[in-house]
């Protein structure tokens, strides 16, 4: 988070020596910097923003909201509500999706598979 902040700071410095004030380019330097997750976070928003104070405002939110997101993702134990899963109850004669390559029926087959309640690869029932 230091160095994010740090990252502003300097912009803010290197902006006031360099006398830089058009929006755009104020926009497009300060963006370069940032992480591109931060960027695709920022240009993935309803409204866009158009000033730079509001680009960096920004910023600052969407660099918290990925930090969270990542200590979520580091947590070493599940939350209490994922570690006890009720047991999965297998049918019988259920079908196994990754076992089957799948052609494309003509109309009239599929028609008779909907008519008779059958399965659209093995054209069997009760699955």
């Amino acid at each position: 988070n230091d160095g994010f902040q740090n990252y502003i700071t300097n912009f803010h410095n290197l902006v006031t020596r360099a006398g830089t004030t058009d929006p755009i380019t104020l926009i497009n330097q300060f963006s370069i910097g940032l992480d591109p997750q931060i960027i695709t976070m920022i240009l993935s928003m309803a409204t866009i923003p158009t000033t730079i104070d509001t680009w960096i405002n920004q910023s600052k939110v969407c660099h918290m909201q990925k930090m969270h997101i990542e200590a979520i993702k580091g947590r070493n134990t599940a939350p209490s509500f994922l570690a006890t899963r009720p047991s999965v109850t297998h049918y019988p004669n259920a079908i196994d999706v990754n076992a089957v390559t799948l052609t494309k029926l003509t109309s009239a087959e599929r028609a008779r598979c909907i008519c008779e309640n059958q399965c659209f690869q093995c054209k069997e029932t009760g699955h």
